[in-house]
């Protein structure tokens, strides 16, 4: 009897082996005749759609905690999650990922990706046509309005998520809104701003957090360490039930 290995969604899966109904010929005669292989079900698709609907194998479900249980089942300790988000790192994204951390998943991969442009009116089905981006002004043509950083998301692990609880993360983040404004100017497009999230794991005696994961579109290596380099520097206050792990995510919008 010989057990093979079949690649699936980039990972191994050991498929199992029944015995033969009759005796084989020979050892010779059953290595010969490799079982033939079984399918393993793939696990679903998830997405968020542009408006922070969060849908499993392209269904809508009601929220993150019905996403979580719809996709426990289907959780490897060894292979990451995809999500695929169309919503620029909307709350739905934040709440999803606490779910998931939640049930016990480690190892989630987020891809952004702008939603598809509706189809023309009256075009057949054809797809609108895009207007060319805005370029950045040019050197001395003027600085941007001013940068304005807010709280969009925030997530508690182990709870509870009343504004009580919140609020000391809060406030020991926004004590750097200056630094993070500072480092917009980095990013890739200045002109349309966005949403950047992260988790972070708090110590048992508060201190500086540990960064586990980033969600964002905006662009620019430099942006992206920058911000991260601020949030490693927020020195928390000790969370009341020890080491924590909280979902953060801000958004940087230009004044009008």
């Amino acid at each position: 009897m010989v057990c093979r290995s079949l690649p699936v969604a980039a990972a191994a899966f050991l498929l199992g082996c029944a015995a033969p109904s009759q005796p084989a010929a020979s050892p010779q005669a059953a290595e010969s005749t490799p079982s033939p292989p079984s399918e393993t079900a793939r696990p679903p698709l998830v997405a968020i759609g542009a408006d922070g609907t969060i849908l499993v194998d392209g269904d809508p479900v009601e929220g993150p905690v019905e996403a979580a249980e719809r996709l426990r089942p289907h959780l490897q300790p060894d292979v990451p999650l995809e999500i695929l988000d169309h919503s620029d790192g909307s709350a739905s994204l934040t709440a999803l990922v606490a779910e998931l951390r939640k049930i016990g998943t480690e190892h989630i991969v987020v891809r952004f990706e702008e939603a598809a442009p509706a189809p023309a009116a009256g075009g057949g089905g054809g797809i609108a046509a895009s207007t060319e981006p805005v370029p950045p002004p040019p050197p001395g043509a003027g600085s941007l309005p001013e940068v304005q950083i807010t709280n969009v998301g925030l997530h508690v692990g182990g709870g509870p998520n009343d504004e009580a609880t919140k609020a000391p993360f809060q406030s020991a983040v926004a004590h750097h809104f200056d630094e993070l404004r500072g480092c917009y100017r980095l990013v890739d497009k200045p002109e349309r701003g966005g949403v950047f999230g992260v988790d972070l794991r708090i110590p048992g005696q508060g201190g500086k957090p540990a960064i586990q994961a980033k969600r964002t579109a905006m662009g620019g290596e430099e942006f992206r360490q920058c911000v991260l380099d601020v949030f490693g520097q927020v020195e928390f206050a000790r969370p009341p039930r020890g080491p924590t792990v909280i979902s953060y995510s801000v958004r940087f919008a230009l004044d009008d």
